[in-house]
């Protein structure tokens, strides 16, 4: 299902079954739902209250469930699309390499070639693509003209960050 859908989807119900909600009691069910996510995680773990694997996963998966559409009506109330915060925190995370660095999860900046013209770049190492190859600048920007940017992201990354670092 599409998020953005599912945020308009769940606005319309919650303005017409609780027209006077407001941010902060959102807020207040996803606290509840994450507590209700945590004792079924440990009574699992303390193996007691009859927590089955059945039962902890029916009540895992509820309150997940739960949790998400209480944030969704979180940010329904704040007016922030809930879409564009899932992709900021995943292109943030997606950037750390904790294997590599685990002070800080940094990716080193390195120099690359362009796997399209071997032009040298400097840039971050990108896992979809062989050791040591990027794309530069200009091939990047030839690519954005002839109209396939859809996928230029997924594939080099972001400019100034996995490629066309300047002064380096």
């Amino acid at each position: 299902m599409d998020l953005c859908l599912l945020q308009e989807e769940l606005n319309t119900w919650l303005n017409y079954n609780f027209p006077d909600t407001t941010s902060d009691k959102q807020l207040k069910g996803v606290m509840e739902e994450l507590g209700e996510l945590c004792h079924a995680d440990l009574k699992s773990d303390q193996g007691i209250r009859g927590y089955t694997p059945k039962k902890t996963s029916a009540e895992t998966m509820d309150a997940i469930g739960d949790l998400v559409i209480y944030l969704i009506n979180y940010c329904n109330k704040k007016e922030i699309n809930f879409k564009e915060c899932i992709f900021m925190a995943k292109d943030t995370i997606m950037k750390r390499d904790w294997v590599k660095n685990p002070t800080n999860g940094e990716v080193p900046v390195e120099q690359l070639k362009c796997c399209l013209c071997g032009k040298d770049t400097a840039g971050r190492q990108r896992p979809n693509l062989p050791k040591g190859q990027s794309i530069c600048t200009d091939c990047y920007s030839w690519l954005e003209l002839a109209g396939i940017e859809k996928h230029l992201a997924d594939t080099y990354g972001d400019k100034g960050y996995h490629f066309g670092i300047l002064g380096v």
